[in-house]
This record gives structure tokens, C-alpha cells and sequence, in this order.
């Protein structure tokens, strides 16, 4: 299989997605954690506190309280779990 110049790279497909998702904001508070649970978890396996995640996600335009992230990430991870 040949690549042309004309065939995107993959970080070039990893960049519009990235984009398209910053421009779309999930509907639902849940939506928001499932789309950002990867990054949640990372952080968590660099030692970061639940409450240190929220702080940084509410500094930056998060829009709940630390009661409904942990809840939803809680329903999030659970959900995971069962599919």
C-alpha cells in the first residue's frame, strides 16, 4: 500500500477530531465526563485528587458542582463497566 501527499497523516486526522470536539459541548453534564474520562484518569494515575480535577476542569469553564461531577463520573465508570 502506497501513501500519497495528498493522504492525511494521522495526526492530521487526530487534530480535526480534537477540534470538532472542542466545538461541539456535550448536552449533558454526563456527556462532559464521558468525553473527558480519559484525561480524568490520566490525572488520577499521576496522583491528582478527584477535588484537584474538578478545581482545574471549573477553572476552565466546567459547569457543575464537585457533587455532580463525582456523581457522574462514578455513572461513567459504571457504565463502562457494564458494556
Amino acid at each position: 500500500m502506497s501513501t500519497s501527499s495528498a493522504t492525511p497523516k494521522l495526526e492530521e486526522l487526530r487534530n480535526a477530531l480534537s477540534a470538532m470536539v472542542i466545538k461541539i459541548t456535550p448536552d449533558t453534564s454526563k456527556a462532559q465526563i464521558a468525553n473527558l474520562l480519559a484525561d480524568v484518569e490520566a490525572a488520577q494515575a499521576k496522583g491528582f485528587t478527584r477535588k484537584q480535577i474538578y478545581e482545574t476542569l471549573k477553572e476552565a469553564g466546567l459547569d457543575m458542582t464537585f457533587a455532580t461531577f463525582t456523581h457522574n463520573l462514578h455513572l461513567v465508570r459504571k457504565n463502562q463497566k457494564t458494556t
